[in-house]
C-alpha cells in the first residue's frame, strides 16, 4: 500500500498562528501549565518567534501526529460502543477564530458530527486521567481542559471528545460540553494577554 505522508507544518502555517492564540497556549495564558509561562506566550507572540520548519521534529511529537488517524478510528470505534453508532470521523486543516475575538484561533485535530475532536497520547500515564464519566474540569489536567474550552470558542461547537491512548495499555474517552461562563474567563484573559501582544508590538 501507499504510505500516507504526514501533516508537515510549513512557514505559512506558523505565521497564521502568529495573529493570535492557539489552543494549546489558552493553559499557559491562564497560569496552569505545568510548561510554559503567560510571559514567554506573550513575548513570543510580541517578536514573532516561531519554530524552524526545517529543524528536525522530535520523536514523541512526530510519532504523536502519525498515530492520529489510527486514534481517529478508535475513537470512532469506542463511540459506536457507547451510543450505539457515530458519524465518521473527519480531519480539519482549517484555523478557526472565534467570530468577534480573532485572537482566539485553533487548529483542531478533527470532527465527529458537530463535535470537535482533540486527541493526546500520554505514554506513561503522567497525565493522571481520572475517571471518563467524571466532571472533565475536575478529572482532566487543567491545561488540557482549557485548550479544549478554547477550541470550543473559536469552533462556536457545544462538544469535544477528548481521546487518550495512554501507553500501549488504555484508552479513554471523555466528552466535554460548553460551558459558556467558563469561556467567557477565557477569552477576557486572553483578550488582556493579546492587548499586551499589541503594545509590544508597537513599541
Amino acid at each position: 500500500g501507499r504510505a500516507v505522508k504526514p501533516v508537515v507544518h510549513d512557514r505559512a502555517w506558523y505565521e497564521r498562528r502568529l495573529e493570535g492564540f492557539g489552543a494549546s497556549e489558552a493553559g499557559p495564558l491562564l497560569g496552569v501549565s505545568p510548561w510554559k509561562t503567560a510571559r514567554q506566550v506573550v513575548l513570543d507572540k510580541a517578536r514573532r518567534i516561531i519554530p524552524d520548519p526545517d529543524a528536525p521534529e522530535r520523536l514523541r511529537l512526530r510519532l504523536g501526529r502519525d498515530m492520529e488517524p489510527i486514534l481517529l478510528e478508535h475513537l470512532y470505534e469506542a463511540l459506536v460502543e457507547r451510543h450505539g453508532s457515530a458519524p465518521r470521523p473527519r480531519t480539519s486543516s482549517v484555523l478557526h477564530r472565534m467570530p468577534g475575538h480573532p485572537f482566539v484561533a485553533a487548529n483542531v485535530d478533527g470532527f465527529i458530527g458537530p463535535a470537535v475532536v482533540e486527541l493526546k497520547t500520554d505514554e506513561h500515564g503522567a497525565g493522571d486521567w481520572g475517571p471518563e464519566d467524571g466532571d472533565p474540569a475536575r478529572v482532566m489536567r487543567p491545561t488540557y481542559y482549557v485548550q479544549v474550552l478554547h477550541e470550543l470558542a473559536a469552533t462556536r461547537r457545544e462538544l469535544a471528545y477528548v481521546f487518550v491512548q495512554v501507553g500501549f495499555s488504555s484508552q479513554l474517552l471523555y466528552e466535554v460540553p460548553r460551558d459558556d461562563d467558563r469561556i467567557a474567563a477565557l477569552v477576557e484573559v486572553e483578550a488582556g494577554m493579546w492587548d499586551r501582544v499589541v503594545a509590544i508590538r508597537e513599541r
